[in-house]
C-alpha cells in the first residue's frame, strides 16, 4: 500500500500561475483569445437543442382515424394526440396489390386531415384482409360480416395495414406497410352470429377483433400482432423518427 510522505519544510513550494488553477470557468476573452466566442457558441447550441427538443415534444399530433383500437395503441406508446376523421373514399379495387392499396388509402386519409392544419404531424392507417385474390375490408352489414367470418375460417388469410405520416411543417410524407398471416378456427353460422351479437364488426377489417373476444378463434399468428389490430407499432416508430418524434 502506498504511503503519503509529508512535505519537506526546507523544499521551496513551486509557484503556480493563476490561469492554471481550476477555480472556475475560463475567463471570457475577446476575438484574439477566442474563448469568449467558443463559450457563447456552446451556450447558444445548448439553448437551441433544448428549444428544438421542446418543440418536438409539443408538436401537434393528429390521428386521422376513428378506430378505438388505434387510439389505444397510440396511448399505449405514450403519445399525446388529437383525433380527426378523414372522411375520404377508401379504394377497395380487387385489381390493386394489397400493399399498394393500403399505403395509398392511408396517405389519402393523412393528406385530407393535414390540409385542415398549418402545423403538426398526421398519422393515418388503413387495414384490409386478403384471401386468395379477394380483398376484404369492413363489412357493411351483420349478414356480410357472417359471410366474411365463414370465408376467413376456411383458409389462412393475410392482414395488410398501410400507415402514413405527414409532416405539415416541413412538407414531408412517409408511408410503410406490414402484413401478417392469420390462421383461424373453423366457424359455423351459429358461432359467427353469437360472436357478432357481442362484438360490433362494422368498424373492423375482416369483421373480427384479434385483441378482444375475436382472439378466441385465432389459432396462430405469423408476423406483427399489432398489424392485425390496425397499427404496426415498429413500422410507425421508424416513420415518426423521420419527422423528429423519438418515442424513447
Amino acid at each position: 500500500m502506498a504511503t503519503l510522505c509529508p512535505p519537506d519544510p526546507k523544499e521551496p513550494v513551486p509557484s503556480v500561475p493563476p490561469s492554471a488553477c481550476p477555480t472556475g470557468p475560463p475567463p471570457l476573452r475577446g476575438p484574439k483569445g477566442g474563448h469568449g466566442c467558443h463559450l457563447k457558441k456552446h451556450i447558444a447550441a445548448v439553448f437551441w437543442k433544448n428549444d428544438e427538443m421542446a418543440k418536438r415534444r409539443d408538436r401537434l399530433i393528429i390521428l386521422a382515424s376513428r378506430s378505438e383500437a388505434r387510439r389505444r395503441l397510440l396511448k399505449q406508446i405514450g403519445l399525446r394526440f388529437r383525433v380527426e376523421q378523414a372522411r375520404v373514399h377508401e379504394d377497395r379495387r380487387p385489381s390493386s396489390r394489397a400493399s399498394d392499396l393500403v399505403r395509398r388509402n392511408a396517405l389519402k386519409k393523412a393528406r385530407a386531415v393535414a390540409a385542415r392544419h398549418d402545423s403538426g404531424v398526421v398519422i393515418a392507417a388503413d387495414t384490409v384482409v386478403r384471401v386468395g385474390r379477394t380483398i376484404i375490408g369492413k363489412p357493411k352489414s351483420i349478414q356480410e360480416a357472417v359471410r366474411t367470418l365463414r370465408i376467413l375460417s376456411r383458409q389462412p388469410q393475410w392482414v395488410y395495414t398501410g400507415i402514413a405520416v405527414v409532416d405539415i411543417d416541413h412538407r414531408k410524407e412517409f408511408t410503410a406497410h406490414d402484413k401478417t398471416k392469420i390462421f383461424m378456427c373453423h366457424l359455423n353460422d351459429k358461432q359467427a352470429r353469437n360472436y357478432l351479437s357481442k362484438v360490433s364488426p362494422l368498424d373492423k377489417a375482416g369483421s373480427f377483433d384479434i385483441q378482444g373476444l375475436g382472439g378466441v378463434f385465432i389459432e396462430r399468428v405469423e408476423g406483427c400482432f399489432y398489424n392485425v389490430v390496425g397499427l404496426p407499432l415498429a413500422k410507425l416508430a421508424r416513420l415518426l423518427l423521420k419527422v423528429g418524434i423519438d418515442l424513447f
